[in-house]
């Protein structure tokens, strides 16, 4: 793959160092990759939460947790609580696991539960939370990692870092490799008279920068595909209303606890995720609903632990993604191609499935049209599939305590998100049409099911029952499981 040619990555930060690593990997002996960041330049460093397919990307290249969790200040994920979504008394909050394999003993009780409550035929409780392993281990603030027992219980998990320290990490080791490092602020774009980039100029190199391919990780700027091929941006705006977020770090929690929190607010929601040196906070709103300055005021008396002795960094964004991933010579990655708020942490599981698609096509056909199309119809699928997944925990809400809350459940589904919430409502067959739709490639069936059953929206009057035997009997077999893990902290420190 680019045998005998050179790669450009426009950019650094977390998805630049990881395109650079990634394509390290998978490229040609012959193939030579640049990365051009300007030390001027601060990345975004929101999002600290990843989902279990990071995994993936780490596997692939060998890299061991014990190798960049410590180097990185993190923690492990379990899964999200959410908090305060619905005013339901029932669901104050509810827990989203990551499904794994030794969910299936128990997912099947859930499933069982949630239909019969869709039929007002309760036999059991109908939040996610308890019927799964990760719950039980959070609530004991025990990590998914298993002690040496041989015991065969296999589970999902992801990670909470620090994003500038793992930039700083990945950097290390692709220079170790031989990516190529430039230092300096592009000041120019050129193309060829076919309109495909041919090199960049930089402030502090007198010749151009060539490539034969580029990647473009210049952030929200989107130097290459939208400033220099006018890529078209396909905007969310229309169904996700927050288009802001405040990021303030805070002194870490003791216990460390291996799971995010959401916790709605008036206007949006904020994030608490704690990382071995601090624990990091932010709020996610709509600038159209509160001022930055009323949104930093509440975030600072929600948050739990003391603020660190840093001003708190606000960033605006737009949500949606570019048309074409791939234009021309220039595959996007990161928040060049799009972003969707971090509601369920998915930049960075973006990022991977952009490479991995890249690579894959690229495998197969080479830089052809087919390899192109085939990039740029699975990602915008996926975005457009994720949008739809995050758009519904705002449709699910009963909130109605403030304008923003109004306008955000008010939002026009999309057709295939409309037809998900008509089935669920109307008491349709759910696993039938997610199959039908097509969309169990971006979140299980059970994830649907967390989701819709977590806000305990349920079209019927019911009562809640109490735990019959069967379940009572799934609560002990999950608790003799969980004997077989460690604590969250015993278990960062194995790596100290």
């Amino acid at each position: 793959m680019f045998a005998n040619k050179t790669i450009a990555i426009i950019g650094g930060g977390t998805a630049g160092w990881m395109s650079a690593a990634w394509l390290q990997h998978h490229c040609d002996d012959t193939a030579r990759i640049l990365l051009i960041e300007s030390d001027d330049i601060g990345t975004i460093g929101v999002g600290e939460g990843t989902t279990p397919h990071l995994s993936v990307f780490f596997d692939t290249l060998g890299i061991k947790e014990q190798t960049w969790m410590p180097a990185c200040s993190a923690t492990f994920k379990n899964g999200i609580t959410f908090t305060n979504w619905t005013s339901r008394p029932t669901a104050p909050s509810y827990f989203h696991p990551f499904p794994s394999a030794s969910d299936r003993y128990s997912a099947g009780f859930f499933l069982q539960a949630v239909e019969a409550m869709r039929k007002n035929v309760p036999i059991g409780p109908t939040l996610p939370d308890s019927y799964f392993l990760s719950w039980h281990l959070t609530q004991a603030a025990q990590s998914p990692r298993r002690i040496k027992t041989g015991a065969n219980i296999p589970l999902s998990y992801a990670y909470h870092f620090d994003a500038g320290l793992l930039a700083r990490f990945l950097r290390e080791w692709c220079e170790q490799r031989g990516v190529i490092r430039y230092q300096g602020r592009i000041t120019r774009v050129g193309q060829h008279e076919n309109g495909q980039i041919s090199a960049v100029y930089t402030n502090n190199i007198d010749s151009p920068i060539n490539a034969d391919f580029f990647i473009d990780c210049s952030g929200f700027r989107s130097l290459l595909a939208q400033q220099t091929l006018n890529t078209p941006f396909v905007s969310y705006a229309d169904s996700l209303l927050n288009n802001a977020a405040i990021a303030l770090p805070c002194e870490a929690l003791s216990p460390l606890s291996p799971h995010t929190v959401s916790c709605a607010m008036p206007s949006g929601w904020r994030w608490q995720i704690p990382l071995q040196h601090r624990t990091g906070n932010g709020y996610v709103y709509s600038d159209s609903y509160i001022s930055a300055e009323e949104a930093e005021q509440q975030l600072v008396q929600a948050v739990a632990s003391k603020p660190l002795n840093q001003s708190p960094t606000h960033l605006t964004f737009r949500v949606g993604r570019l048309e074409k991933t791939w234009s021309e010579n220039c595959l996007s990655v990161g928040l060049s191609q799009g972003f969707i708020e971090p509601l369920e942490a998915t930049g960075l599981h973006l990022v991977l499935c952009t490479l991995s698609e890249f690579t894959a096509a690229m495998a197969r056909c080479n830089e052809s049209q087919q390899a192109m199309n085939t990039v740029n119809e699975s990602i915008s699928a996926r975005f457009d599939g994720i949008k739809d997944y995050i758009v519904a925990h705002y449709l699910m809400s009963d909130r109605n305590d403030s304008e923003y809350w109004r306008a955000a459940r008010s939002v026009t589904p999309s057709d295939t998100l409309q037809a998900l919430l008509d089935c669920w409502h109307n008491g349709g067959n759910l696993i039938t049409k997610i199959d039908k739709l097509g969309i169990s490639q971006y979140y299980s069936v059970i994830s649907w099911y967390c989701l819709l059953a977590g806000y305990d929206a349920f079209t019927q009057n019911k009562t809640h029952p109490r735990a019959p035997l069967q379940w009572q009997q799934l609560q002990e077999k999950l608790k003799s499981w969980q004997a077989h893990f460690l604590d969250h902290e015993e278990a960062l420190n194995q790596f100290l």
